[in-house]
């Protein structure tokens, strides 16, 4: 019998339908990423290092980069000009002012993060951190997004080589809005983070928590949208990813990695995407001097794990409502009865 569960941080509803409901096997090879382990003209294999920009930043190692972050080479945004916003009666227009990245996660093609050295996957993390904190200087910026796809099907582009994009907007994205609208609702209530919350409630139940080590959960959420849909949440409550002390971002670099590890199993390397979900930067708002005022208290970053399984449907996008045909505690175990390793 399918049920309907709400969402604690965005108030959104999902349809959990049991009868629709399939062994995790039934997904496996249903998106395949079948990626190339040599495409001899990509341009982020080690040994090909002509072919780009000088890397922005880089982490080395004994063979020489472990990870590296370009700039873009079709950008979404650029960092040319400022952002100044124009009226057009009831339309609004800015030029396309931002920044976008590129972390190559390595320089060897067709390997995932779940096939990398812990070391190197925390060196990936690492990068992260620098990136967002570096771009979050630049006072024209308002919003960073971390984020990957992984698998065409999941929006993964010519070159199938394993990397991430850092993309900074101008302005808040609507999706974010809503979220921190959430959280700052919740906080108004209660007086405490709904993250926090949600953490304290999972360690008591257990039967959403998939892993966990001293720094972050890795649980599924209560109202998930999508069959294995995964959160990672650190244990210590902070609301910016950029400043997170070394210790959890290598905790986070382990979670990631035997998610990652479990789910390419369970389900064959399936095609995904992650968003790291991290505060806004807080530049002063006309007219709103308060607006910032309880955000280092009400939210807390964290990493949204998607596996692209199903597809979104006309009654998805006319309702906003999502079904998912796996419930949370049943993806968990399936997971957990998986090796990470």
């Amino acid at each position: 019998m399918s049920e309907l569960r709400k969402d604690p941080v965005m108030g959104r509803w999902v349809i959990i339908s049991e009868r629709r409901s399939q062994r995790p096997d039934q997904f496996a090879d249903a998106f395949p990423t079948v990626c190339p382990l040599k495409q001899p003209d990509c341009p982020f294999c080690a040994g090909n290092e002509e072919r780009v920009p000088p890397p922005i930043a880089e982490i080395l190692s004994p063979e020489g980069w472990s990870c590296r972050a370009l700039p873009a080479a079709s950008p979404i945004l650029r960092q040319e000009s400022r952002f100044e916003e124009h009226r057009l009666g009831m339309f609004h227009i800015a030029a396309g002012v931002g920044a976008h990245e590129i972390i190559v996660e390595g320089g060897r093609h067709g390997r995932s993060l779940a096939d990398l050295p812990l070391q190197q996957v925390a060196d990936v993390v690492l990068l992260w951190e620098r990136r967002l904190t570096e771009l979050g200087k630049d006072d024209r910026f308002k919003h960073l997004m971390l984020f990957k796809n992984h698998g065409p099907t999941a929006g993964e582009g010519t070159y199938r080589h394993p990397h991430s994009q850092i993309i900074a907007l101008p302005v808040t994205p609507a999706r974010v809005k809503d979220k921190l609208d959430g959280a700052k609702e919740y906080f108004s209530q209660t007086g405490r983070c709904v993250f926090c919350a949600i953490l304290e409630r999972e360690s008591r139940e257990k039967e959403r928590i998939l892993w966990e080590n001293d720094h972050c959960v890795v649980l599924t959420p209560y109202a998930s949208r999508f069959p294995f849909e995964l959160w990672i949440v650190p244990k210590t409550h902070r609301a910016d990813f950029p400043g997170t002390p070394e210790p959890v971002l290598r905790g986070l670099a382990e979670a990631l990695k035997r998610t990652l590890a479990r789910l390419s199993r369970l389900l064959h390397d399936p095609p995904y995407n992650f968003i790291l979900h991290s505060a806004p930067l807080r530049r002063p708002r006309e007219g709103f001097p308060d607006y910032w005022d309880t955000l280092d208290r009400d939210y807390h970053w964290h990493l949204e794990l998607i596996p692209r399984l199903t597809r979104v449907a006309g009654f998805e996008w006319g309702t906003g409502f999502y079904i998912n045909p796996v419930s949370p505690e049943g993806a968990t175990r399936a997971l957990q009865e998986t090796a990470d390793g």
